[in-house]
């Protein structure tokens, strides 16, 4: 049965953190959930995140302060316009390029031409007052200006009265991680008896390397076709939540149930990098 998200996060339990942490859907979806430091100046100050996961939800991103209201947020943005060949090719439009030709038995050149269409493989290029269809080389781009983004990325504009050193929480969905329950029934040979496991297998399809986080596992269907406003109130109510405490010596992994979810903590820091998948035990028998 699908729940509603809002419900879903208003109970969840968030472990105290000094990174992230993170509760995976197996639905490829995740709440991320970290502290961040703020060091802003009185007037207004421009606040970039990065790297972050480029399958954000720009909804769900929430910057809370852990203080009394110590800044006020202007503007806020999730960036994910990240440098490719063709981006680039259409920002050199109408002027000089330079291209690295490599040739068999021939010594590599470089030649300078003028983009006129940016089109991939069907680009326009003039180069020696002659127009041809295709780049005749490798493009060499000059290099980026102050400021590009090379990753995606949050930013925020915050005013602030005052100089000041503070935290905030900062928690947002996003996709590209999920889990699934994996089983193991080895027979001793007796014809009677046999070795179970359960383990849970997490997977970073995202970006982004898992550093040492907290990690939550939830079981069970759960719907996000609410509309912005719905989502950016069950990531509050998350955000929100009061902390858990959490035994961080205890092995395995712990268990709670919510009406039909169930809820499964990895009660000790996992890292878990960006095409990596890994298998954390949570049962045997």
């Amino acid at each position: 049965m699908l729940k509603p998200l809002l419900s879903l996060l208003a109970v969840l339990p968030v472990s105290v953190f000094a990174a992230t942490t993170l509760t995976i859907y197996n639905e490829n979806l995740a709440l991320v959930r970290e502290s961040m430091p703020l060091t802003l100046i009185k007037g207004e100050n421009e606040i970039v995140h990065a790297p972050v996961t480029p399958g954000i939800d720009p909804a769900s991103i929430l910057l809370l302060p852990e203080s009394s209201a110590p800044f006020k947020i202007l503007e806020q943005g999730f960036e994910n316009n990240m440098p490719t060949e063709a981006s680039l090719l259409r920002r050199y439009e109408g002027k000089p390029l330079q291209f690295l030709i490599k040739e068999r038995e021939k010594p590599d050149r470089i030649v300078t031409g003028t983009v006129l269409a940016a089109n991939g493989d069907q680009s326009l290029v003039e180069i020696d007052g002659a127009v041809r269809i295709g780049l005749p080389g490798q493009p060499l781009f000059p290099p980026f200006s102050e400021g590009t983004r090379l990753h995606p990325a949050i930013v925020w504009k915050l005013t602030a009265d005052t100089n000041l050193t503070t935290n905030a929480t900062l928690a947002y969905l996003t996709a590209g991680l999920e889990w699934s329950a994996e089983y193991t029934l080895v027979s001793r040979g007796d014809g009677a008896t046999a070795d179970f496991s359960a383990w849970e297998a997490s997977t970073n399809d995202s970006t982004r390397d898992v550093e040492q986080s907290t990690i939550n596992l939830m079981a069970g269907d759960v719907s996000v076709s609410a509309s912005r406003q719905q989502v950016r109130e069950s990531v509050r109510s998350m955000a929100m939540a009061p902390m858990a405490a959490m035994d961080s010596a205890a092995p395995g992994v712990e268990e709670r149930s919510f009406a039909d979810m169930h809820l499964y903590t990895i009660n000790r820091p996992v890292t878990l990098r960006s095409g990596e998948s890994k298998q954390v035990e949570f049962a045997a028998a």
